[in-house]
């Protein structure tokens, strides 16, 4: 039986989705919603499902085996949480949520239910990521460099703090979350951001260049730096970590770079979509049942938004943020 997946939203990212989830022998696209009920209907149209303008609508006509949301980060909560009452299976975007409240309110309601969430944190999947873990083991890790650098993204609801969150949280996040993957839990955090390059933006109230500085519970620190104020067709995200006798570098989404004492070696990654190896891994997890295929649990992802938050803190504050 093929698992029978709604979604909720189906702009932006979630056409990545339903791209790959097509391709998949085993994953059906059962219903889509959105509110607007005009980008609802062409969705459904085109993968030749029911179209809804609301969630509730949709979870009552169909019988779902998964759920992706994939809303903008301010309308996260009521769709998780009632997917999750239903024993629905989850897979949500980056970030879970603008506030730990919201974001705690749904892992409460996942945990209380049992029910499998992944969370769309792509870098984890990722063959060279896999790369890098392999080359770290073992090494005591000293510093981690970050960068996610690029111009302001086209959405409107993006360059609006209450509805993104800021470009940390919303979009450096990845980089955040890699940087946990490779180094641990986050223990202290000190930041500093400012509006410096992008002034010609309608509705703008994000700060366009930040900097984070992290130290990880194993002592080893981090630095971490955003611009969405870079001229269009240039950007880089990425990460460096230096560690005993290796320099990892981690070329955004599209390959390696590990460096030992007389030899490089590094690993490209071209092809298929890089969203593939996650969309895969939730549909075989939800098949078979076995949580352990979930790189990014809710739990791990909430973890995530905290240190970006902190950040923001920490700005606001203008002073060190311990993480509890």
């Amino acid at each position: 039986m093929p698992v029978r997946i709604g979604f909720v939203g189906v702009g932006g990212i979630a056409r990545e989705h339903l791209k790959n989830l097509a391709e998949i022998p085993n994953a059906q696209i059962a219903a889509v919603c959105d509110t607007v009920a005009a980008t609802a209907e062409e969705v459904g149209r085109s993968y030749g499902c029911p179209a809804y303008s609301s969630h509730e609508e949709m979870l009552s006509h169909e019988r779902l085996d998964a759920v992706y949301v994939c809303t903008p980060p301010f309308a996260r909560g009521p769709a998780e949480i009632a997917v999750a009452k239903r024993g629905i299976a989850l897979f949500v975007e980056k970030p879970v949520a603008l506030d730990l409240s919201t974001a705690r309110e749904i892992q409460a309601t996942i945990e209380r239910e049992k029910v499998l969430a992944s969370v769309g944190y792509v870098y984890r999947y990722l063959e060279t990521v896999d790369r890098a873990r392999d080359a770290l083991a073992g090494r005591q890790i000293g510093i981690v460099l970050g960068q996610y650098l690029t111009s302001t993204p086209r959405s409107p609801w993006w360059r609006v703090k209450a509805k993104s969150g800021g470009q940390l949280v919303e979009q450096t996040t990845h980089i955040v979350d890699t940087a946990r993957y490779l180094a641990g839990e986050v223990r202290t955090i000190v930041a500093a951001s400012g509006r410096r390059l992008v002034h010609d933006l309608e509705g703008m109230d994000i700060d366009d260049v930040a900097s984070v500085l992290l130290t990880f519970e194993s002592g080893a620190i981090g630095q971490i730096a955003s611009t969405c104020g870079s001229i269009p067709g240039y950007g880089a995200a990425g990460l460096t970590v230096f560690a005993e006798n290796v320099v990892v570098e981690i070329l955004g989404t599209s390959g390696v770079r590990i460096r030992r004492p007389g030899r490089v070696e590094e690993i490209q990654v071209s092809g298929s979509s890089i969203f593939r190896s996650e969309d895969e891994a939730f549909v075989r997890a939800v098949e078979t049942g076995d949580h352990s295929l979930v790189r990014s649990t809710f739990a791990d992802a909430v973890r995530t938004l905290a240190v970006t938050l902190a950040a923001d803190e920490s700005v606001a504050r203008g002073s060190i943020i311990h993480l509890s």
